[in-house]
């Protein structure tokens, strides 16, 4: 029989509501699979939704996107 992993890591400040958290176990379960880490960078789009447009509401290019306002979080999770 396997050893079960611990999963309370990922619980800290994140609701199992979120599209994210599912992800997260999955990847935690599963961390050769890189399906997971696909999956996980799929939802990844919200860590850079601050950086996406300025204060009028208007697209801005990458390269005029503030990378310090990403979700550093949200991005280190999608790399385990």
């Amino acid at each position: 029989m396997s050893p079960i992993r611990p999963l309370s890591h990922l619980s800290s400040g994140v609701s199992i509501c979120q599209p994210r958290y599912p992800a997260r176990v999955l990847r935690v379960l599963m961390p050769e699979e890189r399906e997971m880490a696909g999956l996980l960078a799929l939802l990844l789009p919200g860590a850079r939704r601050a950086t996406r447009v300025d204060a009028a509401g208007r697209p801005l290019m990458l390269a005029e996107q503030d990378r310090s306002r990403r979700d550093r979080r949200a991005i280190a999770d999608a790399h385990g």
